[in-house]
């Protein structure tokens, strides 16, 4: 089993925005092999989508959160939306939704799975 760390930002989409980036995160030198959300507050279901950015350019491309939320089965690791980038760099959060407004803030926490440089290359 590789051993990895975890890193979290939260992220909040005010009632008012249709898109808000969060502010950076550095993630750890290695590469990063998953991400999972918890989401509180989209109460009517909105399609909000969830991307992943570095100096602007996406390295994870729009999708709903859905696509994000931990799935039943397997070990933590396999629960988690596969990613595949490298760590050691500074990232942002971007979520969007479909329409400018909603009833109530949309609050997102991201779990970014990193497997540390030198676990990465002992066990890949």
């Amino acid at each position: 089993m590789k051993k990895f760390e975890t890193k979290i930002i939260k992220v909040t989409l005010p009632a008012a925005n249709g898109t808000i980036d969060s502010s950076s995160i550095k993630m750890p030198d290695g590469k990063v092999i998953g991400i999972g959300v918890v989401v509180s507050g989209n109460s009517t279901q909105e399609l909000i989508n969830l991307s992943i950015l570095n100096n602007g350019n996406e390295v994870l491309s729009p999708s709903d959160l859905s696509f994000s939320k931990q799935q039943p089965g397997g070990g933590f690791l396999n629960s988690l939306r596969p990613v595949d980038f490298d760590g050691g760099y500074e990232y942002t959060v971007r979520l969007s939704a479909y329409t400018a407004a909603r009833p109530t803030d949309v609050t997102v926490q991201v779990l970014f799975a990193v497997v540390p440089k030198n676990d990465f290359t002992k066990n890949c």
